[in-house]
């Protein structure tokens, strides 16, 4: 069985001049072991970019559930999906033609999935990712933000050149879709380059479902918990918007990791470290002088 949570929680700078949150999801329980969702995160310089993240997870999302057929191969599930992603960006094309925006303003990144029987299916644009906890007990990403060198993102209007779709090959416990505010909290700087690249503690608590108990307490139970967790992260840590949305499939069993996998980093040493690193990039003369001495 499917079990499910999300929100969308505003951001620091939009709740300090009272602004709308640019985020949007979208959950689709379809049937027990059947499931499609959604997260997309509206581009702040855009005016109406949450009329556009609002059309393309909903549109997205709806267009699976009514497309999908159980007899589908691979190729077919994964045509769905391209198909949902051109239908939520004619959307936007349209409603911003209805009421005279440019097309620009609606701006917003997608991912979706379809879950079945714990096997994940995708599509990607953008900044925000999708990450994946398979059956060998490993928290992996399985998509890549989507910025050019100066940090400006590849939005929906980009169109299929740049959309990206897939399906994960190992069997699948659980999914985790994220904007890229909270995303980054996944996966900071200092440890990118450290195995296992994403920090692991955070993830289970987000996605393993022997530790979140959703088979126990429920999932709006569970929702409510991890979103007051959520919710008072502090705004130095997360300015943005807050966007998760939790796929948990209990007929997919993750093998246990030895406890050295889950342990909390050594934040101090590891801040130490990255901060010498970019003191040797950015100083190489002073490095050498140490060096020397």
């Amino acid at each position: 069985m499917i079990y499910a949570y999300g929100f969308s929680i505003p951001g620091f700078y939009h709740l300090s001049d009272n602004s709308v949150c640019q985020d949007a999801h979208c959950i689709r329980k379809i049937k027990p072991d059947l499931a499609v969702a959604a997260v997309a995160d509206g581009l702040g310089s855009c005016e109406h970019s949450e009329i556009g993240s609002s059309l393309a997870v909903n549109i997205s999302t709806e267009f699976c559930e009514t497309n999908y057929r159980e007899e589908m191969s691979d190729d077919e599930i994964l045509g769905v999906i391209k198909d949902a992603f051109e239908a939520a960006y004619e959307s936007c094309k349209q409603s911003a033609a209805e009421k005279d925006f440019p097309i620009e303003s609606y701006d917003t990144t997608l991912d979706l999935v379809i879950y079945r029987a714990g096997q994940i299916y995708y599509g990607h644009s953008g900044d925000s990712g999708i990450i994946a906890l398979t059956a060998d007990g490993l928290f992996q990403p399985i998509t890549e933000q989507q910025r050019d060198e100066m940090g400006y993102v590849f939005p929906l209007s980009f169109g299929k050149d740049y959309w990206k779709f897939g399906k994960v090959e190992k069997p699948v416990a659980s999914v985790m879709l994220m904007t890229d505010g909270m995303l980054d909290t996944l996966f900071p700087f200092d440890i990118r380059e450290r195995p296992p690249y994403i920090h692991v503690a955070l993830a289970r608590f987000f996605m393993d479902l022997s530790a979140l108990k959703i088979t126990v307490e429920g999932e709006s139970q569970t929702q409510n918990r991890i979103y007051e967790f959520v919710a008072n992260i502090d705004k130095d840590i997360v300015y943005d918007d807050k966007t998760v949305a939790v796929l948990l499939d209990s007929e997919v069993v993750a093998v246990p990791q030895p406890d050295e996998y889950y342990k909390e980093p050594d934040w101090a040493r590891i801040k130490e470290e990255y901060h010498e690193k970019l003191r040797r990039i950015a100083y190489p003369h002073k490095s050498e002088e140490v060096e020397k001495t």
